[in-house]
């Protein structure tokens, strides 16, 4: 099972200081992002070295860096070492990071989001329409890289991500007007929407095998619109609620203490909550005993017991309504986007707060997070020539790579290569409309962050 990638995000001024916003409305200022989601980057003079407070603010949002960097690691923790030890049981790589890199990553894109199309303040009427052709562009043109990807890589090493994240940020277009308050109860009410949805539509039907799509299955449009919506192992209708939550965070004011406090211990409480109902549907209400019988006869007990506790490849067999009450990993279940959704969350605000405080030190993690699409490909394309070594010696050598990778490329560039290449496809094809910044240059109270690699440096030479 694989990771979404997805950009990382700095901007504002620290919690207590004024600030002016606008909305993002023309294809120049939202398509020049460092990670896709900065939108002061678009000061063409350098910017001045930023105030002890403002530093403290730019930290803050280092933390999405952070948690973009925590969330590849585990997810070539969960591509390298085993599911499992000897004895049978869950490996301590998979019992941290299975399912739960991948729902981080997916969150994490919806902030970036959110970041390129206005920040706290959606845009309305015409300036929605033109500038959810940002997430339009974005998604096509994931889709169709990562098909490209997923015709090179071996379905034994990995299943690519990518094409699913595309779809999901073409679906999240709609979204754009939407305020953070509309976005977080859409998001918490997909949960149930959305596998509800799937189980209507693949009523009946067991789970599929796992495939990578290649750009020769475009032959087919509707088959690869039905796998990547419905079927394959990061299902988009299961998944937007992912999107629609991590917008919801993007819209909120990341620069406040009770915001940050709220995504920790509101998103603790929420994976507590989905884990205790699980349990107690599955063992205090009999549903593993009920699913058992509708199976028996055509699922054997250790294909059972494996989709119980590793959980699926996107999806749960469509044969009984009970699976729904399932929390493993990977399912799309109820249980299982809650649960994720919460440890996203609490993983997102406890990056945001420990950044804040000690973001010079969360280099090494910052750095990889902010180029993540370029990295997760390179991950992916490595793994077949890897394969044959140790599962600790695998994990050691590709996040070994990927850190002195990204060291190294961001102190002669401002994106990651492909970042670059998708921010000047997004500039180019993305509607345009003349505007004007003000010509006094940032209000006052007001930081205007460096890009990429940069205002990781900067912060690092405190």
């Amino acid at each position: 099972m694989t990771t979404s990638v997805a950009p990382a995000s700095r901007t504002g001024t620290a919690h207590d200081l004024p600030v002016t916003e606008r909305p993002i409305t023309t294809a120049e200022e939202a398509a020049d992002f460092p990670h896709q989601c900065d939108p002061s980057t678009l000061a063409k003079e350098p910017a001045p070295l930023p105030t002890r407070r403002q530093s403290r603010s730019r930290a803050r949002f280092v933390g999405l860096d952070v948690a973009r960097g925590l969330a590849l690691v585990g997810m070539v923790a969960v591509h390298t070492i085993e599911a499992s030890d000897e004895a049978g049981a869950m490996s301590p790589a998979w019992v941290i990071a299975n399912g739960k890199s991948s729902a981080l990553f997916a969150v994490l894109g919806g902030v970036g989001l959110a970041f390129m199309t206005g920040r706290q303040q959606p845009p309305r009427d015409a300036a929605a329409v033109r500038t959810a052709a940002i997430p339009l562009i974005r998604g096509v043109a994931l889709v169709l890289f990562g098909l490209a990807l997923g015709g090179v890589v071996d379905i034994a090493d990995v299943m690519v991500v990518l094409p699913y994240l595309g779809m999901l940020f073409i679906m999240a277009a709609a979204l754009v007007p939407l305020s953070a308050r509309r976005l977080l109860i859409l998001g918490l009410a997909w949960t149930i929407v959305g596998p509800v949805l799937s189980q209507l539509v693949r009523a009946g039907t067991g789970a599929l095998e796992p495939v990578n799509l290649g750009l020769g299955s475009l032959a087919d449009p509707a088959g690869v619109f039905h796998t990547l919506v419905f079927t394959g192992g990061f299902p988009a209708i299961t998944w937007f609620a992912y999107i629609c939550i991590g917008m919801a965070i993007g819209r909120s004011d990341l620069r406040s203490r009770l915001v940050i406090a709220k995504l920790i211990a509101g998103g603790t409480l929420l994976a507590l909550m989905a884990s205790v109902l699980s349990s107690v549907l599955v063992d205090g209400f009999g549903l593993r005993e009920r699913l058992a019988n509708g199976v028996a006869g055509t699922m054997t007990l250790d294909v059972f017991t494996e989709y119980l506790v590793f959980g699926g490849d996107g999806t749960l067999p469509a044969d009984s309504w009970w699976w729904l009450g399932v929390l493993a990993p990977h399912t799309g279940t109820p249980m299982d986007l809650l649960f994720t959704i919460g440890t996203s969350c609490a993983v997102i605000g406890g990056c945001l707060a420990l950044a804040t405080v000690f973001g010079h030190q969360f280099t090494l993690l910052a750095l990889p997070g902010s180029m993540t699409l370029t990295l997760y490909s390179i991950h992916v394309l490595a793994l077949g020539q890897l394969r044959d070594l140790t599962d600790g010696v695998h994990f050691l050598i590709q996040v070994a790579s990927l850190v002195i990778f990204a060291l190294i490329w961001s102190r002669f560039f401002r994106r990651g290569p492909l970042e670059e290449v998708l921010k000047r496809l997004v500039d180019r094809m993305a509607p345009k409309k003349s505007s004007h910044r003000s010509a006094s240059g940032p209000q006052s109270g007001t930081s205007t962050p460096s890009s990429g690699g940069r205002a990781v440096r900067a912060l690092s030479r405190r």
